[in-house]
């Protein structure tokens, strides 16, 4: 199905969930890049590519969700890039897209911990997959050579990082090292923000004589 199609998402879930099946695990994985100058890509890149990265996460994280707050418990994994935290350059359609998952990522965490609905979000490097092999095709000059300085990680790799974090309860999951120092360099004080918020979140509820969380 094309999730990023709100009929055929909602027909893929409906599927999924019938006679009374409820996922425990929803893994949003859907992505399309197409890297080049900004000045070339056509309008059209920019539709699909948030359609595709934005929108095929947004309609199964909004049709599932909803079962899982009933239920006070699930895992939603989104995944983002290293350019949803780090403007690369070539990657305007790209990088505003895998922005926008990060975004929608950090709010839904906020709304969803309180009924024991755990949000993750994976910020992956250069993984080796088809989808790279496409891109490396028609990458700008400049992107090539930002590129070349960070290691190509296995999909296997990247699948074994996204497993622990979600056995740890991680909410910013990052495989490699070096994506992880980026990370840090460039988002180091992200988890005060994100105790900040909690504990407002915390403070409404209880004023309003709701629970804090679900556990």
């Amino acid at each position: 199905a094309d999730l990023s199609d709100w009929e055929q998402a909602q027909a893929a879930i409906a599927a999924v969930t019938a006679e009374g099946r409820r996922p425990d695990i929803l893994i949003n994985a859907a992505g399309v890049a197409h890297p080049g100058y900004f000045e070339e890509l056509p309008i059209e890149v920019f539709r699909r590519t948030m359609d595709v990265d934005f929108f095929g996460t947004l309609y199964p994280t909004k049709l599932v969700a909803p079962m899982m707050m009933a239920r006070h418990s699930g895992h939603i994994v989104n995944f983002s890039s290293v350019a949803g935290f780090l403007g690369v350059f070539g990657y305007t359609a790209y990088g505003a897209a895998k922005f926008a998952v990060r975004g929608f990522s950090d709010v839904l965490r906020s709304e969803l911990k309180p009924y024991g609905v755990h949000v993750h979000v994976v910020f992956p490097p250069d993984t080796d997959t088809p989808q790279l092999h496409e891109e490396n095709k028609i990458k700008p000059p400049e992107t090539r050579e930002i590129a070349g300085n960070v290691k190509v990680l296995q999909p296997e790799d990247v699948a074994q990082e996204v497993i622990r974090g979600l056995e740890r309860n991680k909410y910013v999951i990052i495989p490699g090292f070096e994506s992880k120092l980026y990370f840090l360099l460039a988002n180091g004080i992200s988890g005060v923000f994100r105790w900040y918020f909690d504990r407002a979140i915390v403070s409404s509820r209880k004023k309003r004589g709701l629970p804090p969380a679900y556990k």
